[in-house]
């Protein structure tokens, strides 16, 4: 690099600054190309290197001046890598109307056959009457089972297996079936 002309670029030539950028002008090509940031074409990171090379000169100083070339590289790369982190930092804005890659709006995405509120009250009712059935003993637990799998002559089997009364295992049932309805009604409430 020729020092008088960074001497009278850094006072102010413009002819003299113009220069200068044109000989470092294949870098810059070089550089920009291996940069892509959404919303900057090569014109405009073009400009930005420059701007960088302009601040280079600037501030090189007479001792640091043999270091010009090196210097001015390196501000090259850095005002690039500035502007894409700059970017990067700043989150992409989406809208709800816009398209995914295979060209579908968000919004179709988003609707739904399933109804979400129903799905989660049929939850917390299912939590509810696991609760309850906890409140209930081994035995009522138990006829309960048989008799919603098999509601025909299920009462019949325990009492086959309790060796109890057909009536008082009906009764039974329906006494485990009100302490359900009483602890799910207690929860609701």
């Amino acid at each position: 690099m020729d020092m008088d002309r960074l001497k009278r670029a850094r006072a102010g030539s413009k002819a003299d600054m113009e220069e200068i950028i044109r000989s470092f002008e294949p870098l810059v090509k070089k550089e920009c190309g291996k940069v892509h940031i959404k919303d900057h074409d090569f014109e405009d990171l073009k400009q930005v290197a420059y701007i960088g090379i302009i601040k280079a000169v600037r501030s090189i100083t007479d001792e640091k001046a043999n270091l010009a070339s090196a210097y001015i590289q390196k501000s090259i790369q850095n005002s690039l890598n500035y502007v894409t982190r700059k970017t990067l930092r700043k989150p992409d804005l989406g809208s709800i109307e816009d398209k995914d890659l295979d060209g579908i709006p968000l919004t179709e995405k988003l609707v739904s056959d399933d109804d979400t509120e129903e799905q989660i009250l049929r939850s917390e009712d299912s939590m509810y009457l696991k609760d309850a059935f906890e409140t209930l003993t081994p035995k009522e637990k138990e006829i309960l089972g048989i008799y919603m799998c098999n509601d025909y002559g299920g009462l019949k089997k325990c009492s086959d297996i309790y060796h109890e009364d057909y009536r008082r295992i009906r009764y039974q049932k329906d006494k485990a079936i009100r302490k359900l309805r009483a602890a799910i009604g207690t929860k609701l409430n």
